[in-house]
């Protein structure tokens, strides 16, 4: 009844920079998908630090929109901030790892140089 076809999917892209990505969030308008996600959807945590304006409904949903705009644009901000700090974090310990073996390569020699000079030592040569 129904047929398996074989399909060769492309290869998949390389993901953006953060360079591109902080250049794409430059220039991305009001209807940008980043900033049309609910809160709840996103498993965030409203606030407002802001006060709201109570003259009439629009000026609400403006200052409420304005405020999720800006906790989305902290957050993105926020994110790209620790994903540095991560990638800074994880040159510092692959730089710590490098010392540790060439230290621990030089301890494996030295002992070795111990050993021969201890049996030298006992056997009197």
């Amino acid at each position: 009844m129904f047929k398996l076809k074989k399909t060769d999917l492309p290869a998949r892209p390389q993901p953006p920079s953060w360079e591109q990505m902080e250049e794409d969030l430059k220039v991305a308008g009001k209807s940008d998908i980043i900033f049309t996600l609910s809160p709840s959807t996103a498993g965030l945590k409203e606030k407002t630090d802001l006060p709201e304006k109570n003259t009439s409904g629009n000026d609400t949903d403006i200052t409420k929109d304005y405020i999720n705009n800006e906790e989305r644009f902290q957050q993105a901000v926020e994110f790209v901030e620790k994903n540095d700090e991560l990638i800074n974090n994880m040159k510092l310990l692959n730089d710590k790892r490098e010392r540790l073996e060439e230290v621990s390569n030089n301890l494996k020699l030295t002992v070795e140089s111990v050993k021969k000079q201890a049996l030298v030592a006992i056997d009197g040569y």
